[in-house]
């Protein structure tokens, strides 16, 4: 059974990343987007200084993603020990301006373990 078959056969639909406004989540930029798996940065609790690193599947049989709750997508916010390697990882990935901006995130990670 080929993927193509089983997503029709079993009516999976993506939520795009950039659908996804949690409350909680706040002011979020797609740094990696494959359709399937996304990786975000954003604020979290609304506070600018704690930015965190997010990730979701975007593709399930609900049409939300996952992870979700109550019927609402939301993102996993990875504990920074873990988001440090990924943001590592993402360097050079995702175009010149994420760059940047994943550089920053890496320096706040850095500097918040002093």
């Amino acid at each position: 059974m080929t993927l193509d078959f089983s997503r029709k056969l079993f009516n999976y639909m993506q939520m795009e990343p950039e659908n996804v406004h949690p409350r909680d989540f706040t002011n979020h930029r797609v740094l990696y987007n494959n359709k399937d798996f996304s990786i975000a940065i954003g604020n979290w609790d609304d506070d600018e200084s704690n930015s965190r690193v997010g990730m979701r599947w975007n593709e399930a049989y609900n049409g939300i993603g996952y992870p979700s709750a109550f019927g609402h997508p939301k993102w996993f916010i990875v504990e920074n020990n873990v988001a440090l390697p990924l943001l590592v990882w993402l360097l050079g990935k995702s175009g010149e301006e994420n760059d940047s901006i994943i550089k920053e995130a890496i320096k706040q990670i850095i500097s918040q373990k002093k």
